[in-house]
């Protein structure tokens, strides 16, 4: 084989220093659908959408200037059928006697199947995770409406106790028609008790409403300090810490707002704090408790509970992991965590052992 005929079989081509083919084998033609003959004199950039060219230009001029080799440059062409074509090239200069550029040697390697299970790979890896937050936000309203029904208690025994009350001071005859001042009272204990009754009302509301909000799927990030979503967290799950027995320590110094999904943060803090819970119960901790800092664009929640089996620490952030198997454990929550705050707010969620317990820290 001749070397020109060697040369025709590589996908190689060669540019002057505008961009024009001087030269084009018969194998790099064929990828865009063309012969040599119909490619030789014309800009590489007639077969490029204008952005794509503008971009190809940019650079080549850049090479020009530093008179320096092409690598790995990824360009988009458009095959002489309408199609798009995804080529990686590579390039040397080639300088003339007063070291100025005249024209580049190139060869091209077709990427385009390449890209496109790229691209394939990357939506199923969306879907997946779609998915997967899903399935991980049902497993955490399982536990919300447990927490519903735990703040709900409360208020509805105390309306019903506030109506329990007055009905028994009916019964055994406490008014008396015929006296205003019996008359009075019955009117100001009623006002009491309608009072009494509204306000447990209310307090039933706030519940369904800070549930609700915390369901909202966020549309836009918004301004918010660490702590004030700290507190609103500690809102949603602090009638279940109170029930276990479990302090709270709050020790919050930073001023600064930042940029967030509220509810997907408000989410993360929720699933350390369950999580702590649970294993207090598990290991049935003696006066367990819970510390939550912020400093700066940094939220630490850290617990006495034991800490996290250094076999399985560097596990626990992966999907379907879970030490809560037999308690219906899905093992999304740490992983869906570490997804909202690495993917979606480009942070950093890191777990560590301390002393006395497993140390969660938050940085963004």
């Amino acid at each position: 084989m001749h070397y020109k005929e060697l040369l025709n079989t590589l996908n190689i081509f060669e540019i002057d220093k505008e961009g024009h083919y001087t030269y084009c084998s018969n194998t790099f033609s064929k990828l865009l659908g063309y012969s040599s003959n119909e490619l030789i004199g014309r800009a590489i950039f007639k077969f490029m959408s204008s952005e794509e060219a503008k971009r190809v230009k940019d650079i080549l001029t850049l090479h020009i200037s530093n008179k320096t080799a092409v690598v790995d440059c990824e360009s988009i062409y458009i095959h002489k059928d309408g199609y798009e074509i995804t080529l990686m090239i590579n390039a040397i200069p080639i300088l003339n006697k007063n070291g100025d550029v005249v024209n580049f040697q190139c060869i091209a390697k077709d990427i385009s199947q390449e890209k496109k299970r790229l691209k394939e790979t990357i939506i199923l890896e969306e879907r997946l995770e779609l998915a997967l937050e899903h399935q991980s936000r049902m497993a955490q309203m399982g536990e919300m409406i447990g927490m519903i029904a735990h703040q709900w208690r409360q208020p509805l025994n105390s309306i019903s106790l506030t109506a329990s009350s007055l009905q028994l001071k009916f019964d055994f005859e406490e008014y008396d028609a015929k006296s205003e001042e019996s008359f009075y009272k019955c009117t100001q204990d009623f006002s009491q008790g309608l009072d009494n009754i509204q306000e447990y009302i209310r307090t039933l509301s706030r519940t369904i409403d800070d549930f609700r909000n915390f369901y909202k799927i966020d549309k836009e990030s918004t301004n918010i300090k660490l702590e004030d979503i700290a507190s609103k967290a500690l809102k949603i799950i602090n009638p279940s810490l109170v029930a276990g027995n479990i302090e709270i320590i709050e020790e919050y110094d930073s001023d600064k707002t930042i940029k967030l999904y509220e509810n997907e943060i408000i989410q993360v803090i929720l699933t350390i704090l369950q999580n702590a819970q649970d294993n207090f119960l598990e290991k049935k901790t003696k006066k367990p408790s819970i510390k939550i800092t912020t400093k700066n664009r940094t939220i630490s929640i850290c617990d006495n509970g034991g800490g996290v089996p250094k076999d399985i620490l560097s596990k626990i952030f992966d999907p379907y992991f879970s030490t809560k198997l037999h308690k219906n454990g899905t093992g999304l929550g740490l992983y869906m965590s570490r997804t909202i705050i690495e993917k979606h707010h480009k942070g950093k969620l890191k777990v560590k052992n301390s002393d006395d317990g497993a140390c969660f820290t938050i940085e963004f």
